[in-house]
């Protein structure tokens, strides 16, 4: 936890305590995401209480915290929790 800490100005994740770095990311990782990012767009807008966010922090707990390219959640007004 110490060492993710220590080096808030680099992309990396936090894995039950372990720190991971990003790798360089490929054309076709880049391609695939657009199109679920924009899949996640179409979803978004078609399904009440849902929302999306690209490249956010996710704290799953005191150990874990994770970049994901995309996170969909439900919205707090309908019994989801974001912070």
């Amino acid at each position: 936890m110490l060492r993710y800490e220590a080096m808030p100005d680099v992309k990396a994740e936090l894995v039950d305590g372990e720190v991971f770095t990003a790798s360089p990311v490929s054309w076709s990782h880049g391609s695939s995401n657009s199109d679920l990012i924009t899949w996640a767009g179409v979803y978004k807008s078609q399904t009440p209480g849902v929302d999306r966010a690209e490249n956010v922090t996710v704290l799953l707990d005191d150990n874990t915290v994770l970049q994901p390219d995309l996170v969909m959640v439900e919205l707090p007004e309908f019994g989801g929790k974001i912070e």
